[in-house]
């Protein structure tokens, strides 16, 4: 806590607060505000400062060359204020981790994959500042509702985005200083909500300016509370298996068999929306019933509720998060013991999700629960009233919750973000460009090095043809190379059967190695191949994708690249053979009969939702972007 030594003091934006991580080198600046013309004497690790405050009381500190270390003490005494102080401060380098979801996704939703020593994420030097939620329709926001800096232990993070932990511990195995994580992230957020108004279009603009009345926010906000309520008590109102407590019951004789996963649709019918009942019994041994116990249920659509023997052990209100519920001990017993579930399908689609781990485990065993249930309706109604996020009007978190960060100094940008324009993925490029370049302007910095996560792989719910995800990751690749920032490059990364992928060391590590090549000069290459153009061999027919490896090669050890496809002018695709030959990619034209004369306009690799087959990597085990090469002379 800062240390007080009068009742009033100057004011400093929470960014600025004890506990701190001040970007080290030339040019770090600390804005406040005091009394007009204030004369502020600042003391910080052996050198004072002497300033004046402007008219308004605005001041800036502007410091030395600082060299990385701490923590220190930052002593600021006003004439008109007094003394106030800033403890445990440190010098190193700063990063913002900006986007939706899968940047704010926590540490405590996937350290359970990971078997790793988290003993290592004890250290004081790694510090982060989560900014709250805080959308804002009014004006563009000096400073944060909320939020204080933190030092890494393993019970502060689990709150952190995963994604930054993995970063910045990766970032101090290699530099070994204090580093700083702010987290600027809110799941769902389009990427209007981060523009500033001038910058989206006409038609995000009158939706701000819409909501802009707060009479009509809070009329918004209140119905859709009474909606949701209403709703959820015909929910149960309508449940028999609600009224007549089947989470006690014994007897399933009367319900019908399914195995799991399996989706509503094909035991209740198409667009089913209510209450689903499942049950599975299971027979254990006395020493079995010792153990302490863990179920496991993937991810399900969309809600549920679970009950071993009649007891709730969890319960979950929406889709994304995995279901692992503890069993309490003594709660399982010798001989037969049930298991119950309670699922409420919101809008037609639910299912236990395919591909993902059903089971009961402990340390020693692993008992799968895939088959042998038995399933009832318990009550069916209309759709769940869908609700108005205020978070995710354009220009909100901008005002509420980026801009405030300008004023604090930075050595990068983080920005994972996308999934939730696919919808109008023809507006993504420009927006992320014009993007890219507002922040460059902002922090006073043409050249910030920004790390731009591309949409990983993902396609269980997806349109195979027109779900918008191939576009949003062209249009990522597109900017990336406009505008020189980093493509990190995830068609690996992800997971089919989930939205939210737990492997967020990978990308965390491929962000690190971006900025340690790009920042730091370290001996690493942190950029995947970029395509360059491509041309025919005469010789041979074969087209030649050439890419840029950063000094190095492909990877050759695979005999075939798949993914590859011509387009004809008719829209027709045509799988192409590819090998990897140094630093280009050959390509067999299709066989096709002599008397066919077909026009193609383009190549594409790995332009999917979720690619299968081998992908083409470098030597260092970057993968290549999906891309789409345009129409050229074949």
């Amino acid at each position: 806590m800062d240390k007080e030594i009068t009742m009033e003091k100057i004011w400093f934006p929470r960014l600025v607060s004890s506990g701190m991580v001040l970007q080290r080198g030339n040019g770090t600046t600390l804005p406040g505000k005091s009394r007009a013309h204030d004369c502020i004497s600042i003391q910080f690790i052996n050198q004072e400062y002497q300033i004046e405050a402007d008219n308004q009381g605005d001041f800036l500190i502007s410091f030395d060359y600082l060299e990385a270390g701490g923590p220190y003490e930052l002593l600021v005494q006003s004439q008109a204020h007094g003394q106030m102080c800033f403890e445990d401060v440190y010098i190193g380098d700063v990063y913002i981790g900006s986007g939706q979801s899968n940047m704010e996704l926590p540490i405590s939703r996937v350290h359970w994959f990971y078997d790793i020593d988290w003993k290592r994420f004890n250290n004081r030097q790694l510090r982060y500042f989560k900014v709250e939620e805080n959308p804002n329709f009014s004006e563009v926001q000096k400073d944060h509702t909320s939020g204080t800096w933190t030092g890494f232990t393993v019970d502060s993070i689990q709150s952190v985005s995963a994604l930054g932990v993995f970063f910045l511990e990766r970032l101090y195995q290699k530099l070994g200083i204090p580093l700083g994580f702010i987290q600027v992230a809110i799941g769902g957020s389009p990427i209007q909500a981060w523009l500033p108004k001038y910058l989206i279009d006409a038609e995000d603009q009158m939706l701000y300016e819409e909501y802009q009345d707060d009479v009509l926010r809070l009329k918004c906000q209140e119905e859709d509370v009474a909606k949701e309520e209403e709703w959820n008590k015909r929910l149960d109102q309508g449940d028999l298996g609600y009224r007549e407590k089947w989470h006690l019951r014994t007897d399933f004789s009367e319900w019908k068999n399914t195995d799991i996963p399996c989706a509503f649709k094909d035991l209740f019918g198409k667009n089913f929306t209510g209450v689903a009942w499942f049950a599975k019994t299971l027979q254990m041994e006395e020493e079995e019933v010792k153990q302490q116990w863990l179920l496991d249920l993937g991810t399900i659509v969309d809600a549920d509720e679970a009950y071993i023997n009649g007891i709730q052990i969890g319960q979950t209100e929406y889709r994304y998060p995995p279901r692992r519920y503890e069993v309490p001990q003594g709660l399982l017993k010798k001989g037969e013991n049930t298991i119950i579930l309670r699922i409420k399908s919101f809008q037609g689609q639910g299912w236990f999700t395919p591909d993902k781990e059903y089971a009961l485990t402990c340390e020693e065993t692993k008992i799968v629960l895939k088959k042998s249930w038995k399933y009832h309706l318990g009550g069916v109604i209309e759709p769940k009233p869908a609700k108005e996020f205020m978070s995710w009007k354009p220009t909100v978190l901008h005002n509420g919750m980026l801009a405030p960060c300008f004023q604090y100094n930075i050595r990068g940008f983080l920005w994972y973000q996308g999934e939730s324009n696919t919808e109008r993925p023809e507006k993504y490029e420009g927006y992320l460009k014009a993007y890219v370049q507002y922040l460059r302007q902002q922090f006073n910095q043409p050249k910030l090095p920004i790390a731009l996560i591309q949409l990983v792989n993902f396609d269980v719910d997806l349109d195979p043809q027109d779900s918008g995800w191939p576009e949003v990751r062209e249009a990522q690749r597109k900017v990336a190379r406009e505008e020189s920032i980093g493509l990190i490059v995830g068609i690996d990364a992800g997971e089919h059967n989930d939205l939210h992928p737990l492997n967020k060391q990978l990308l965390a590590e491929r962000s690190a190695r971006y900025f340690e090549d790009v920042v730091y000069q370290s001996k690493v290459n942190g950029q995947s191949p970029e395509w360059i153009q491509v041309t025919e061999d005469a010789k041979t027919q074969e087209w030649i994708c050439e890419l840029d490896v950063h000094g190095l090669k492909l990877d050759d050890s695979q005999t075939t690249i798949d993914g590859f496809v011509a387009i004809d002018a008719k829209g027709h695709s045509y799988p192409l053979e590819a090998s990897v030959q140094g630093t280009t990619v050959r390509l067999q034209k299709p066989i096709i009969s002599e008397n066919t004369n077909i026009q193609y306009i383009e190549i594409r690799y790995a332009y999917e939702n979720n690619p299968a087959g081998q992908l083409l990597y470098d030597q260092s085990g970057l993968p290549a972007s999906p891309i789409i090469l345009p129409k050229f002379d074949f």
